[in-house]
Formats: structure tokens, C-alpha cells, sequence
């Protein structure tokens, strides 16, 4: 027994005398062709592409960049304060461990959050910014957000600022330290 199909959207005909096709509604001519094998499917509508991320895209500038990194330079230097006088005491600044857990925390601080807060840290997240990967404009992988934080200590991220300036002037999204070029990340606004 041979099957007949729509003409129109390729749906199989139950009814071979049926003037409709119950499928897509189209009226059925009287040459319905017969056959063994379904047609091929009827093509489909491709969507438009999505347009480019960057044109959404609003970059976060230095203002509130600076703004978020105070704000979470108190937190940071609060909790050092807590654990480094509190519970470390006099040993590690006996040993001159003092700016090294300094450090540690500022990065572990910048790395965790980031990581695994979509790109935010307290800072970020009340002026509403996000670290993000610059290419796909999702959160940067805990990798690139390795690099990017490597310069927490306050020596190196004034000299890693001064260098990011010079280095991406004019550059249209807004990089301020040479480690966002380096991790391949950019700090963007929330919509």
C-alpha cells in the first residue's frame, strides 16, 4: 500500500480523497503524487543570527571600577587586619611574612569570588560589574581569572595599572591593567 503526502508541508494523508491536509490546512490538488518513501522534510525557517554581544555590551569605566576595588580593598584589608594581628600575631611579622599574606588573601579573595560568583566580587556585585572572558562575554574561566588577579598586592597593581594605561589607550574596551590583556578579560556593566 502506497502512502501519499502533502504536497505542501510533506505530512502523511490518512484520507487519500481528503480535499485539506489536516496537517498545515493547505487545499489538496487532485495530483497527489504516490509514494513509497517519505519526502524529503519541507525546509525550515533558519532565525537570524543573534546580534553581536558587543553591541550590548556597555564597558565599565574607571570610575566604578575604582569605586568596587576600594570597596573591596576595605573588606580585604579588614579581614587581613582580623586574622593577621588577631590570629597570626607577631610570628609572621617576625619572619617578614606579613605583605606575603597580604597578598594571599587579596588574590584568594579576587580568585574565589570571581570565579565562582559569575565574575563578581562584593565590590563588583553592588556596582553592579562583572569580570567576564572579552570574546564570548560569559564568565572568564577560573584559569584566565588566575592571571588577571595576579597583581593584587598594592605595589604591583599600581605598576601593572600604570603599564595596563599605557598600553591600552584608546582602547575601546576599557582595559585598565595589563593582566586583563594578558588573561583576556574585560569588566562590563550588568543590563
Amino acid at each position: 500500500m502506497s502512502v501519499q503526502y502533502c504536497p505542501h508541508c510533506s505530512a502523511a494523508l490518512d484520507d487519500p480523497s481528503a480535499k485539506f491536509c489536516p496537517s498545515c490546512g493547505a487545499a489538496i490538488d487532485v495530483a497527489v503524487t504516490p509514494t513509497a518513501e517519505a519526502p524529503p522534510p519541507p525546509p525550515t525557517e533558519v532565525p537570524p543570527p543573534p546580534s553581536a554581544p558587543e553591541e550590548q555590551v556597555v564597558y565599565a569605566g574607571f570610575g566604578e571600577r575604582l569605586l568596587a576595588f576600594i570597596f573591596d580593598a576595605i573588606i580585604i584589608a579588614v579581614v587581613s587586619w582580623i586574622g593577621f594581628f588577631a590570629i597570626i600575631g607577631s610570628a609572621m611579622n617576625y619572619f617578614g611574612l606579613g605583605g606575603l599574606f597580604a597578598w594571599l588573601l587579596a588574590f584568594l579573595y579576587f580568585w574565589a569570588l570571581e570565579s565562582f560568583n559569575s565574575g563578581q566580587t562584593i565590590g563588583k556585585l553592588a556596582l553592579k560589574l562583572r569580570t567576564v572572558d572579552e570574546y564570548s562575554l560569559t564568565p572568564a574561566t577560573p584559569g584566565n581569572l588566575v592571571i588577571n588577579n595576579l597583581s593584587r598586592g598594592w605595589w604591583v597593581i599600581i605598576l601593572d595599572f600604570i603599564i595596563g594605561i599605557l598600553a591600552n589607550s584608546g582602547d575601546e574596551k576599557k582595559r585598565l591593567r595589563i593582566l586583563q590583556n594578558l588573561s583576556k578579560t574585560v569588566v562590563i556593566k550588568e543590563a
